[in-house]
């Protein structure tokens, strides 16, 4: 059910304007990080990358499959000692994947 179905069906009043703002189509999103951590924070755990690769993978979409597997890999082998969280910039690099092939 998308969001202004909700809207809809409560009787709220959404205008055209606010209904192309708000209620974006996550399947054309094109920033990775939007797609799967739609709150902005700037460090994200292992839970919330598990639950979103649970996601992904029912959505079967494979690359974010991918970008988040890699993620789990930078959290467990490149910052075993950070603690459990990932940074934002690590999340932004694997939205790129040429970006991250290159990467050191």
């Amino acid at each position: 059910m998308k969001p202004i179905h909700v809207c809809l069906i409560l009787g709220l009043r959404v205008s055209h304007i606010a209904n192309w703002f708000l209620f974006v189509d996550p399947e054309h999103m094109t920033n990775f990080r939007m797609r799967r951590f739609p709150k902005k924070k700037n460090t994200y755990g292992l839970k919330k990358i598990d639950d979103a690769l649970k996601q992904a993978k029912l959505e079967r979409h494979q690359e974010d499959v991918l970008r988040l597997n890699l993620l789990k890999i930078i959290l467990s082998f490149l910052l075993p000692n950070k603690g459990r969280n990932v940074w934002v910039k690590y999340v932004d690099l694997v939205d790129d994947l040429q970006r991250f092939n290159r990467f050191p």
